[in-house]
């Protein structure tokens, strides 16, 4: 069951334009909102972290500590880049790749402990991401 449920929220959230390619701008479109109830909001301080060259396998041989930092008992990686939701609902990024894989670590600013991972292996193509945080937790 929790692979169908991954598997959804996969594909309701990510999805990959071909209306833009390699010679053209490229843009990561970027939503971040959190649900109460039926409702949707901005998840306003919202950080974005961004990672350009590794491995699809990243974020399985590192743990989170906070600040986009992953660290195992080898190394610590910083992102390439960081992002804020501030005052717009829409972030509109400019990949400083467009050839290399690129990560994305979304930290949720309104729930305690809600994050989104994803891999591209390009961005040779507008990304369009839409991501909706909510509560999770079962009531008793």
């Amino acid at each position: 069951m929790r692979k169908i449920l991954n598997l959804l929220v996969w594909v309701l959230v990510t999805s990959c334009t071909n209306s833009s390619p390699l010679e053209e701008e490229t843009v990561i479109k970027l939503e971040v909102s959190y649900k109460v109830n039926d409702d949707a909001f901005t998840d306003y301080g919202a950080e974005i972290y961004i990672y350009y060259g590794y491995d699809y396998g990243l974020f399985q041989d590192y743990n989170y500590v906070g600040n986009g930092q992953l660290e195992n008992e080898r190394e610590r990686i910083e992102p390439d880049q960081k992002f804020v939701i501030e005052s717009e609902k829409t972030l509109y990024i400019e990949p400083r790749y467009r050839d290399r894989t690129i990560h994305l670590l979304v930290e949720g600013k309104y729930y305690d402990n809600s994050f989104f991972t994803h891999a591209y292996s390009s961005c040779e193509y507008d990304i369009d991401i839409k991501i909706f945080f909510a509560d999770t937790s079962l009531e008793d």
